[in-house]
């Protein structure tokens, strides 16, 4: 299974099976599914979406990390 959106909390619980897009609406002339579709032909034919999608996008390293600065800002301002 894989996870389109335009917003990053919807992954919470499955940042491995994330593609994050940029938002469309009001956009009549968005591309953003076919932007990703050679991505999608490659996820129709693997046994497990996973290791290809934290290839492309590492979604769970990317929560850790802001989860990471958010802590030392906050440690920061309260120094």
């Amino acid at each position: 299974v894989a996870i389109v959106d335009n917003t990053p909390y919807v992954f919470g619980f499955q940042p491995d099976n994330a593609i994050p897009i940029e938002s469309w609406y009001d956009d009549p002339h968005d591309r953003k599914l076919d932007d990703i579709r050679g991505l999608l032909d490659r996820l129709r034919t693997a046994a497990d979406v996973r290791p290809v999608l934290v290839e492309a996008f590492g979604m769970r390293k990317q929560i850790e990390n802001a989860d990471e600065s958010m802590l030392q800002e906050g440690w920061a301002a309260m120094s």
